[in-house]
């Protein structure tokens, strides 16, 4: 972590002591110094008005733009600095200059590629350009590389990639008219919770979870992420309500409203995370605008208290919808082998062939508790909800029911992490770009040595000169008259004292 900053001062108690000339007694240093005599230790003195550069000193302080334009002449005398770079970013994007942000970060990179702190300052640059994207990216490189705290800047990830979807369906909908279909395209809805059950109703956002896990092993077509369809579905509401109101005489603060992110209304919230389900009659818009070919309509039911059936629609953009072969039927324990089967009817249903690696990738459970699968299904459907730290609580339980259960513990990790605590994690590693005051560390020694040169008291009050030394010691630190010239020559100086460490 950071370093303790170290004062320059000796000590008010010593800085008292002179020597017979009435100077003080490091003066004796001062000599060496301008003597041109090279002692080891004595060049962290250079660095004794704070031991800042003036770059450093204004980025700590906080005033980023004075801290730019000095650590940009700074730049001029070692161009290959990559922390001087990074503190040259940090600056820019602080002063509001993201682009000359990037320019640097780009340059820090191109000297150490390898440094997990340039990549999340492009993230963080990216972010404030509003380039999600771009800065998912650069934050998935800090954690690849090893970037600490990794908890905190997954949660950012996942945040930001919601961001993006958001920004995807809603500019969908503004340009719904030029919306292309991809044919290799699978969307799978929540699955439909046909008896309401409200003891199992986690299951739609649990079942439709793993289905698209599955369904990701299989190369050839592309599935979209479970989020999207629950988002589209709270867009064309608040789309079509803006529209209903805009004759009215508050026509314009409605459009304001409508247009604002509205992600964190319990509202947006509920409609996002319960859509109703995919109809042949709704297909085709929603297909449109989530450029989607098929859409995977699950459904689920409980026959009793231990028993359940699963089973799916496939609804195409062109209005039609086909089974995805017979409902399958078993034990609530194993509702995940169930699962299983019905990837497998979905897949032969699209007409999809499957490799044996692929066959046996789709076999793999994600757990073997069904409890934990339970405890994950809630936390999915609370994320949904918009109730985070509700959800990070089902996550752990599920991890606890089953520490092996991957993508339970991802979920926990991820919905641990809040933009609060990101931003204290954030602020640490800016703090940590800014160096603190050099730690200045003097042999004692070498004040001894100066000490005899001066022929004064030293910092412990003895004050004979050492033996061996005489008036003409005083004489090489110069009379009190300044305008004597000082010998030139340096005499046979007197051994170091024992004790002191060197």
């Amino acid at each position: 972590m950071r370093r303790r900053a170290s004062s320059c001062s000796f000590g008010s108690a010593t800085d008292r002591q002179t020597d017979r000339l009435g100077r003080p007694w490091f003066h004796g240093i001062l000599t060496l110094l301008s003597a041109g005599l090279v002692v080891s230790g004595v060049g962290a003195l250079s660095g004794c008005a704070g031991g800042l550069t003036a770059g450093e000193r204004y980025f700590r302080n906080g005033d980023y733009r004075a801290a730019a334009e000095a650590l940009h002449l700074e730049e001029t005398e070692t161009p290959s600095d990559p922390a001087l770079k990074q503190r040259l970013a940090a600056s820019w994007l602080r002063a509001g200059s993201p682009d000359r942000a990037r320019i640097k970060i780009n340059e820090a990179l191109s000297l150490d590629p390898l440094d997990p702190v340039s990549w999340f300052l492009l993230g963080d640059i990216e972010s404030e350009a509003d380039r999600p994207e771009d800065a998912m990216a650069a934050y998935q490189k800090f954690i690849i590389l090893g970037g600490k705290p990794e908890s905190e800047v997954r949660g950012k990830i996942d945040r930001l990639a919601r961001q993006l979807v958001v920004r995807e369906v809603r500019a969908a909908i503004a340009n719904e008219s030029g919306a292309a279909v991809v044919d290799s395209t699978v969307a799978v809805s929540p699955f439909l919770n046909v008896a309401e059950s409200e003891r199992l109703a986690s299951l739609s956002a649990g079942l439709a979870a793993v289905v698209i896990t599955d369904l990701r092993k299989v190369e050839g077509f592309r599935v979209l992420e479970r989020e999207r369809i629950g988002v589209l579905v709270a867009e064309l509401e608040l789309a079509g309500r803006g529209e209903q109101e805009a004759a009215s005489p508050d026509s314009a603060a409605v459009a304001g409203d409508a247009a604002a992110d509205q992600s964190d209304d319990p509202e947006y919230a509920a409609l996002s995370a319960e859509p109703p389900a995919v109809e042949p009659t709704t297909a085709p818009r929603w297909g449109r605008l989530l450029q989607v070919r098929t859409f995977v309509q699950g459904f689920f039911t409980p026959l009793s208290d231990e028993s359940i059936m699963l089973g799916a629609d496939l609804v195409s953009v062109d209005g039609f919808a086909e089974a995805a072969g017979a409902p399958l039927q078993g034990a609530l324990r194993d509702v995940l082998y169930l699962e299983k089967g019905l990837v497998h009817q979905i897949l032969e249903t699209l007409e999809v062939e499957t490799t044996e690696e692929e066959d046996r990738r789709i076999d793999e459970l994600a757990t073997f508790q069904p409890d934990a699968f339970f405890a994950y299904s809630r936390g999915l459907r609370l994320v949904d909800q918009g109730r985070p730290a509700e959800a990070h609580a089902a996550f752990m339980e599920a991890v606890r029911l089953d520490p092996g259960f991957a993508e339970a513990a991802d979920a926990a990790v991820v919905t641990g992490s809040t933009e609060e605590s990101f931003g204290e994690a954030q602020h640490q590693i800016w703090d940590d770009l800014a160096p603190e005051d050099r730690i200045l560390e003097f042999d004692p020694g070498l004040i001894d040595v100066a000490v005899r040169l001066g022929g004064g008291p030293a910092p412990d009050g003895s004050s004979d000169v050492a033996s061996g030394a005489d008036e003409s010691h005083g004489e090489l630190l110069g009379p009190a008259d300044p305008d004597r010239i000082p010998p030139r020559t340096i005499p046979t100086l007197p051994p170091p004292p024992t004790g002191g460490s060197r």
